[in-house]
């Protein structure tokens, strides 16, 4: 993820109006990155990420971008609300990939 606007830029990334980025990668792939607080490091959560103020107490991410602008970029990447796939076998939803990373020193790890 970008580490600033200039950044961003020169990488293709289109800024979100609630913070975040929006990009398409050369091979077509469309995504959304947006900044994080991690908040959860052992224990179990409940959910994978809250935005500020929300269930942050059981949830590994703070979303630092305004989630309906989260919202509306993942439709804009064609991703629909649905219901939770149970089954993958049945069909339902569709799936997508979470890939983080974050800085500690000097060092940047990137996971997916």
């Amino acid at each position: 993820m970008p580490q600033s606007s200039e950044e961003a830029k020169t990488a293709g990334y289109t800024l979100l109006k609630g913070g975040g980025y929006l990009f398409e990668r050369k091979d077509g792939v469309e995504g959304v990155a947006v900044p994080a607080t991690v908040l959860v490091t052992r224990g179990l959560i409940e959910l994978f990420a809250c935005g500020a103020g929300g269930k942050e107490h059981e949830s590994l991410l703070r979303l630092d971008c305004d989630t309906h602008s989260l919202d509306s970029a993942l439709t804009l990447c064609g991703f629909r609300r649905g219901r939770c796939r149970r089954n993958s076998a049945n069909g339902e939803g569709r799936s997508g990939t979470v890939s983080s990373s974050w800085s500690s020193g000097n060092r940047r790890t990137i996971a997916s």
